[in-house]
């Protein structure tokens, strides 16, 4: 399919038209329905909860229709543990992986051919591509679009569509990650996983203040804020306060750094 620059004037217009992070997906929705696809999903995950908070459930935005029962299952078993397109994408992967191909010719485990199958042979998802769009120092994320077509009709959906797929999915994301919506979806619920003691010792250590004068600022006696800062590590795996520092401060710069995206892999052509 030859790039359709008015289709991709009226998507972007339509992005910005929508009154809230939810309802921009929606209309993403609309216009891959249009191309022959049959939903989404859009998925981020701060470094932070990867690395630490491996329990707190990924977070997704879907299209309306989807077979929500996959994602329930998804969160219920926390699959993203046996997601193929979870591990390449953090490993570096940051072209369009078709799920359908790589469980036939992937190097892939079998438990994440076990979410493949899964997949299909318990909600119908048939095919899906999986388009990254982030991967950075604080986070990573990615679209997943869905098909309930066989192999062969998709196929030859993806060869006619993939260019303009990924363009649009870009282009999602892109005007997405500038709405501040956008980080009250993605970003608040990891803050919701410290307390505000946490949250507030961790914004004192940042400011590279002494711990000794902890109290008068923060109202947290010092041996308490020492004891819960020993707490915290221990509850996060045992991490070095220098680490924790670290992506606590990943965490805490989105939206007040300027924003530097791994270069994006488009489709590979087809021989």
């Amino acid at each position: 399919m030859a790039i359709d620059h008015a289709l991709i004037g009226r998507f972007v217009s339509a992005l910005y038209a929508a009154d809230s992070l939810e309802q921009r997906f929606q209309q993403y929705g609309e216009y891959i329905r249009k191309l022959g696809y049959a939903g989404a999903t859009y998925a981020f995950s701060a470094r932070i909860q990867y690395e630490l908070l491996p329990g707190l459930p990924v977070l997704f935005l879907h299209t309306d229709p989807y077979p929500l029962g996959f994602l329930e299952h998804y969160h219920r078993e926390h699959l993203e543990q046996q997601d193929f397109t979870v591990r390449r994408l953090l490993g570096g992967e940051m072209a369009p992986m078709d799920w359908r191909e790589y469980e036939l010719h992937g190097d892939l485990s079998a438990q994440e051919i076990d979410v493949i199958r899964l997949a299909r042979e318990a909600y119908g998802i048939k095919n899906a591509i999986s388009i990254p769009v982030m991967l950075e120092s604080r986070g990573a994320a990615g679209v997943s679009v869905i098909s309930f077509q066989d192999d062969e009709p998709f196929k030859a959906l993806k060869q006619d569509t993939l260019e303009i797929l990924w363009r649009l999915t870009r282009l999602f994301h892109a005007i997405s990650f500038a709405d501040p919506d956008w980080s009250q979806r993605f970003i608040e619920p990891v803050y919701h996983c410290l307390s505000e003691k946490e949250v507030a010792l961790l914004h004192y250590r940042a400011s590279g203040k002494v711990m000794k004068q902890v109290e008068d600022e923060t109202g947290i006696d010092y041996s308490v804020a020492s004891n819960i800062m020993s707490n915290m590590r221990r509850r996060l795996g045992g991490v070095n306060t220098e680490r924790l520092m670290y992506l606590f401060g990943l965490l805490s710069a989105f939206h007040d750094l300027p924003h530097q995206h791994r270069p994006l892999a488009g489709p590979r052509k087809e021989p």
